[in-house]
């Protein structure tokens, strides 16, 4: 849905929608770091899923020029992607 905002040059909806989805997979990622071993295992599925989706808002974001996004949340993805 952003990516078609984004396309009808609606970049204020467009990145209010991408910053949501990547701030809530941020929150999954920082929660995922807080749990034990053996916890974080059977969570690992769903960090990872979060790790592609924040992946995904970054790329569709660069894509269509809005680095605002991209400059917020990149280095906090590259943190997790280097795990």
């Amino acid at each position: 849905m952003a990516s078609l905002y984004f396309m009808l040059g609606e970049y204020d909806k467009g990145n209010a929608i991408m910053k949501a989805v990547a701030k809530n997979s941020t929150e999954y990622l920082v929660w995922g770091d807080t749990l034990q071993k053996d916890q974080k295992r059977s969570v690992q599925n769903t960090l990872q899923q979060h790790l592609a989706i924040l992946g995904s808002v970054l790329r569709a974001c660069e894509i269509y020029g809005q680095m605002e996004v991209v400059d917020e949340y990149y280095p906090i993805y590259q943190t997790y992607a280097q795990r």
